[in-house]
């Protein structure tokens, strides 16, 4: 008999239609959504898009808010054989271009709330069908009009769907579901070529780590464009066969009265375990059945009074869009301030600048090999040469930076790259860069992360003004929220009349560190606590 943990997504859809299609197995704040509902809908989407010309491998955009219609529209996607590519609902301007043309989109299904985002940019000629979702209840709306493309109704493109002998498409374990774009370091963004065996893998370390059972509720109210939600979350209860409890966004102030209200046994905290720390406490804070929280990341000094404020054991782990779960923290044998031991499924090196395997205790860079097939991505998206560079002497180099300790823990140690981790997001700081180089007044500029209150880091740009053009630290806000998702709006602005700079003219960060975050620079959140811009 095959195992869930073996099957595609499709299949694994197919599994538990068999024995369990009228449960519900994800609730979208309190309202369930049965297998059947689901493979009804997806089969709809997946007709539909096999009758206007998507075919296996074909692209197909998503950008919707969590909800039923981001699950019909997954499931959908893969059940065609096309590649499903989740949009953030963040991303605007230049950025949003360039993921769509560069995965070569054929077909996007888009929330109406977010069609403005497609205004100001130009839209690329492999771009064939805008399908537009309306928000729930709220009856069709005009289709907006663009060039080349044919924009059509959901609710209309599910009516006219013929699934009468439908088949799905056949794939295995070792074709491509998604293309997960992660931020750029020194380039643009990368389009991450993730197998169906690869959110099975996700699925599996998760259940593992978290001792998932048939007795358990999970909890996650990450979005579903993100890997971990995918993976992790759906892709976990699914083979777990467990509920799965999610929200439209996240909310700190909602999260206990979600847990106690839904009976949550185990729950996900995705960048936001200081902010829920910062709630004021409740009596509902131990009148729960929890019995775990994953948080990513712990904030140094958070795992404490997380543990004690809810009365549950409160593990982490390490990992990233290309690999996967790195390394977690067992949940009666986790070490503070470590991300924890190398999974089952991952061999894990900590390497010199000659990838040569350093002892514990010395720092270097953690590189990372699977032990089974397909439970990695498969590529870099239209850059092979990234791919190769990424996978020097056959093990992938993270970027990262960590020691061993002498039990093997993993202990993070920064970052080679120049990636931005902020509240659950990966921000570029090259892409960052890009946008606030364009405006009139800046010369250059440099994006550099500066810990943050509440766990990970918040942007600290410094930026050299053009001489003779007046601009405030305001105003390259204003600027910023414009152009940038929110996760990107740099908190810390800071101008100088010059960088230190490698002969080569390269700004040294490093060195703005060191010096670094200026008494009188511009912090954007404390002007806004004061109502001011």
């Amino acid at each position: 008999m095959v195992h869930a943990s073996e099957l595609p997504l499709p299949k694994l859809l197919a599994l538990r239609m068999e024995a369990d299609a009228d449960k519900a197995f994800v609730f979208f704040e309190g309202r369930g959504l049965t297998y059947r509902e689901a493979d009804e809908a997806s089969r709809k989407v997946a007709a539909f898009l096999r009758a206007t010309g998507v075919a296996k491998g074909d692209r197909v955009g998503i950008m919707l808010d969590n909800g039923p219609d981001f699950i019909a529209a997954w499931f959908g996607t893969c059940r065609n054989g096309a590649i499903e590519v989740p949009l953030n609902t963040s991303l605007k301007g230049a950025h949003l271009q360039y993921i769509i043309t560069n995965c070569g989109m054929r077909t996007r299904i888009n929330g109406r709330a977010l069609l403005p985002l497609l205004d100001d940019i130009e839209l690329p000629p492999a771009l064939k069908m805008l399908v537009i979702v309306e928000e729930a209840g709220a009856p069709t709306g005009a289709m907006p009009a663009y060039p080349g493309i044919e924009a059509v109704a959901y609710a209309d493109a599910l009516r006219s769907a013929q699934t009468a002998g439908f088949v799905d498409e056949d794939v295995t374990i070792a074709d491509a579901a998604a293309i997960i774009y992660t931020s750029g370091t020194t380039g643009p963004s990368k389009g991450v070529v993730c197998p169906y065996g690869h959110l099975l893998g996700l699925a599996i370390d998760t259940i593992e780590l978290l001792e998932m059972g048939p007795q358990d509720v999970l909890y996650d109210a990450h979005p579903l464009y993100h890997a971990h939600s995918q993976g992790q979350a759906i892709t976990a209860a699914m083979v777990a066969n467990i509920p799965l409890h999610m929200r439209r966004s996240f909310s700190a102030s909602g999260f206990i009265k979600d847990i106690v209200k839904y009976r949550i046994t185990t729950a996900f905290l995705i960048g936001a375990a200081g902010l829920v720390l910062k709630q004021t406490p409740s009596p509902d804070d131990r009148a729960h059945r929890l019995r775990v929280i994953c948080a990513v990341p712990i904030p140094k000094g958070h795992k404490g009074p997380l543990e004690e404020r809810f009365g549950v054991p409160v593990v982490d782990l390490y990992g990233m869009s290309e690999m996967g779960v790195i390394s977690s923290n067992p949940i009666r044998a986790s070490v503070e301030g470590s991300c924890g031991l190398p999974t089952s499924r991952r061999q894990v090196r900590i390497v010199d600048e000659l990838e040569r395997p350093v002892p514990p205790g010395v720092v270097g860079e953690i590189m990372v090999r699977p032990t089974v097939p397909w439970a990695t991505f498969l590529r870099y998206w239209e850059m092979p040469e990234k791919t190769v560079e990424a996978f020097t002497n056959l093990w992938f180099h993270t970027g990262d930076k960590a020691r061993f300790d002498e039990a093997g823990y993993i202990h993070f140690a920064g970052r080679i790259k120049d990636s931005i981790r902020r509240r659950g997001e990966n921000v570029s700081a090259f892409e960052v860069e890009q946008v606030i180089n364009t405006h009139d007044a800046v010369l250059e500029s440099a994006v550099l992360p500066y810990p943050s209150p509440v766990g990970e880091d918040d942007l600290w740009v410094v930026a050299v003004p053009r001489p003779d053009v007046p601009i405030t630290a305001a105003e390259l806000i204003s600027f910023c929220e414009q152009r940038l998702p929110k996760y990107a709006v740099p908190r810390y602005v800071q101008f100088v009349d010059k960088f230190p700079k490698t002969p080569t003219e390269r700004i040294e960060k490093y060195k703005l560190q060191q010096a670094g975050l200026a008494r009188d620079a511009y912090d954007r959140e404390a002007q806004q606590a004061r109502g001011r811009p």
